[in-house]
């Protein structure tokens, strides 16, 4: 009897980018079975699955889909015959899995930075991630294909939803782009609604390219438990569907709005935050200058999360191959982003470390690890909004990789970050606060 032949792709999954592609196609015989799963590996207590459906035996199948199951705690059932593969080693960028009866082929970590050493609560994470994060623009670009397939949900214009979950309603909402489309907005507030509470639009990460407001959930969760605050997640364009500056103009209208509704959603309209991680505290970033060049709306403070802020080569940029987010992928993500602007005339509206004069910026909170990608381009940038004036709250975390906060969430430096971010937050709302300017 001929075994099925499968070709499929390896996913996992990756906190500010959602799905990721886990190397390129191969193929791989099985025994064959209605359905097959095979145990990528343990995340933070979570169990990553690869859920596959075979024919009939002897056939041969190319799969374009595939589905990931995460199963918290416990050991997930395995084919006979398929041994469980063994703890992955750190480092590295893509595995390649030969038959289920043998064990994956291994490669060496590259550590081209003498400072990449993580942090010992991130290492478990960071051995399975630094296998999968691409290692060629090619394999970037299929990766962003693959996990917006897999994260697209249908949504129809103007339909108007809320779910309730103990103390927190998430409602969906609708509002007009500048040109006629709609663009859909979570909301996410305590489900019996305070009055004066701060509003805050916070952007998700994805370089750019990929993700969607719901990975962003249990963060706005987080916020509207420590501060009652009201949350408002955009689902703005991805460079896939349009370059710079569509997801910024779609953020910034998201902010208008949020101003507007101050009264409708109970929001203190001098109390608007704007929030993100990764691309989202890019995003960020380039929606408070707009802000405050064009005085249409005042914010009171900004929590850009290890933003993505420079799309020029840095000393921790250059050569680096730490989990998650690496030298590839940030030249491919901000190829996509700036589409013909890449290697011209870059406004400081697509990549805010650009900006020359950072005076009159609301106060910044962020964090940033010191191995990753953004780290020299985010210090840089809050020394030179000190230098401007502007009040900062920086952490950096020793041996922390990019997204590490939400990928390793029980590491104790993770826990510290967190704690960092609430506390801060909290501490924000008390000190800073911004009025409206008078409508035009």
């Amino acid at each position: 009897m001929a075994p099925a032949v499968v070709r499929h792709a390896l996913l996992t999954v990756e906190p500010a980018l959602g799905l990721r592609e886990a190397a390129m196609p191969s193929r791989r015989t099985c025994p064959p079975s209605s359905a097959t799963q095979v145990q990528l590996g343990v995340l933070d207590g979570t169990e990553v699955l690869l859920v596959e459906r075979l024919p009939a035996p002897g056939a041969v199948v190319d799969h374009t889909r595939t589905t990931v199951v995460l199963r918290p705690g416990g050991v997930g059932r395995r084919q006979a015959g398929c041994p469980r593969p063994a703890e992955l080693p750190s480092g590295g960028h893509r595995t390649e899995q030969g038959s289920c009866r043998q064990p994956a082929r291994r490669r060496e970590p590259r550590m081209s930075r003498s400072r990449y050493e993580v942090d010992p609560g991130l290492r478990r994470a960071g051995r399975l991630l630094g296998r999968l994060t691409p290692s060629t623009p090619g394999g970037f670009r299929r990766q962003v294909r693959v996990m917006n397939a897999l994260a697209r949900r249908r949504h129809r214009p103007g339909r108007e939803r809320s779910q309730v979950r103990g103390d927190i309603e998430v409602t969906q909402r609708w509002t007009p782009r500048r040109d006629g489309s709609p663009l859909r907005l979570l909301v996410v507030r305590p489900a019996v609604p305070r009055r004066q509470a701060p509003g805050v639009l916070w952007i998700h990460g994805g370089g750019y390219a990929l993700g969607t407001p719901e990975q962003s959930l249990a963060t706005a969760r987080r916020l509207v438990t420590a501060a009652n605050a009201v949350v408002v997640l955009p689902d703005y364009r991805l460079s896939v569907q349009a370059p710079y500056p569509a997801a910024l103009d779609d953020c910034y209208d998201a902010l208008l709005w949020l101003r507007d509704s101050a009264g409708d959603l109970g929001v203190a309209d001098d109390q608007l935050v704007v929030g993100g991680e990764s691309a989202g505290g890019g995003l960020t970033a380039a929606v408070t200058l707009v802000a405050r060049d064009r005085g249409e709306v005042a914010v009171a403070f900004q929590v850009p999360l290890y933003p993505m802020i420079d799309d020029r080569p840095t000393a921790s940029s250059r050569d680096n191959t730490t989990p998650v987010w690496n030298t590839t992928t940030n030249t491919a993500a901000w190829d996509l982003y700036l589409g013909d602007l890449r290697g011209g005339d870059v406004p400081a509206s697509a990549a805010p470390a650009r900006a020359t004069d950072l005076a009159g910026l609301p106060p910044t909170l962020t964090f940033v690890g010191d191995i990753e990608p953004f780290h020299d381009e985010v210090v840089d940038w809050c020394r030179r909004l000190e230098a401007a004036g502007v009040p900062v709250s920086l952490e950096v975390y020793r041996g922390a990789f990019h997204g590490f906060d939400l990928v390793a969430a029980s590491a104790p430096i993770s826990r510290k970050a967190r704690a960092f971010l609430v506390d801060g937050f909290r501490d924000h709302l008390a000190r800073h606060r911004a009025p409206q300017p008078a409508r035009r």
